[in-house]
């Protein structure tokens, strides 16, 4: 009877496992959703790091000119630059994760998971016909670079001609 009741313990374990194996793979568009609100909030932070930076700007240059007496001093300031520079290429990132595809979703967030095999499982029965279409073209075309690419036999025919593909 315990044999039976360990049994069972086990296997409960293991669906409870699976289960949350299956719900922490992220659906293509809960990614993408993620992506694009990261890329927001890391532009967010990069204006308001900017306002601050010239906040404290302002009060140096008038600090300096209350200590000079009227004499203006100029106040090197190169962080300006790169705070603009920053919110520049923050804010084509958040264009750029606008426009993921399954594709992006596949090569930069599903290969990078521990268990692929499981991952893929998970991810296929998350993703729609369409998109499943999508990242089978994406496959076809790889493979038809791929081939185009690789020095023929001496028959003349790559291994895909000869075989009818």
């Amino acid at each position: 009877m315990k044999s039976i009741i360990t049994i069972f313990m086990a296997l409960f374990v293991a669906s409870l496992v699976q289960a949350q194996q299956v719900t922490s793979v992220k659906s293509f568009k809960d990614w993408k959703t993620e992506m694009i609100e990261e890329a927001k909030a890391r532009l967010e932070k990069s204006k308001a790091a900017l306002e601050n930076h010239k906040k404290n700007l302002a009060a140096k240059k008038e600090l300096l000119a209350a200590n000079s007496a009227g004499k203006p001093e100029a106040v090197s300031d190169t962080q300006t630059e790169r705070w603009n520079n920053q919110i520049q290429s923050d804010e084509s990132y958040l264009t750029l994760t606008q426009f993921f595809t399954v594709t992006d979703y596949f090569v930069g967030y599903l290969i990078k998971q521990k268990d692929s095999q499981t991952t893929f499982k998970d991810a296929a029965a998350k993703l729609s016909a369409d998109e499943v279409a999508e990242l089978l073209t994406a496959y076809a075309n790889h493979i038809n670079e791929s081939n185009t690419v690789k020095a023929k036999p001496k028959t003349g025919k790559s291994a895909s001609d000869q075989l009818g593909f």
